[in-house]
């Protein structure tokens, strides 16, 4: 049910700025006209494009955009390494949105049997009722869901968080290494530094 849950009605939910930005940060929006209108029933009018110029006109479909999106926004972006593979500049808007919120809900999807994994083990390699709570917790958590459904990279650092919190497990297990842990956690932090405050 909560795998479900995350992919159901992707194209469906609102939006807000982190989750449209991410597909049309790239792109300015420029009017003729000088002012808005404001009709009887509230409703504000104004003859707008959004178009993306010079460089950065086909910037969507570039293996550049990740490296723009860690320049103009605070979001880390190694989740955005995927954009350019599966989202092209002339897919329209709402398909281009779809696609960006299915990588996120991809990724919270992997967060789910990570935590499954990590309640596992800490259970003695038992699967019974006392994983049920915590993993009922993240599956139907509210915030999981949305993020989910949104193009921002939460979903991303809660599936890096949690393979952090596994790679701990194999390091106490004497799995790993001392230095296999550190230089997983490396990459862990450079894929994705809002690790670093948990």
């Amino acid at each position: 049910m909560g795998i479900f849950l995350r992919a159901y009605h992707l194209d469906e939910v609102y939006t807000e700025y982190d989750d449209v930005g991410v597909v049309s940060l790239h792109k300015s929006i420029s009017s003729k006209e000088k002012e808005i209108k404001l009709y009887e029933d509230s409703i504000l009018s104004i003859d707008v494009s959004v178009k993306a110029a010079g460089l950065k006109e086909n910037l969507l479909d570039s293996v550049l955009y990740p490296i723009y999106m860690g320049y103009t926004w605070t979001y880390p972006a190694v989740q955005y390494l995927v954009y350019p593979l599966i989202i092209d500049e002339k897919d329209v808007y709402f398909s281009k949105l779809t696609k960006a919120r299915g990588v996120s809900s991809f990724f919270s999807i992997i967060s789910l049997f990570l935590l499954t994994s990590i309640l596992y083990l800490l259970n003695n390699n038992k699967i019974d009722k006392n994983i049920l709570i915590p993993l009922g917790l993240l599956s139907f958590s509210y915030n999981s869901i949305l993020y989910a459904h949104h193009a921002s990279p939460y979903s991303f650092t809660v599936t890096i968080l949690l393979f952090s919190l596994l790679c701990f497990i194999f390091y106490h297990k004497k799995k790993i290494s001392i230095t296999s842990f550190f230089i997983i956690h490396v990459f862990l932090v450079i894929s994705n530094y809002l690790i670093l405050i948990f």
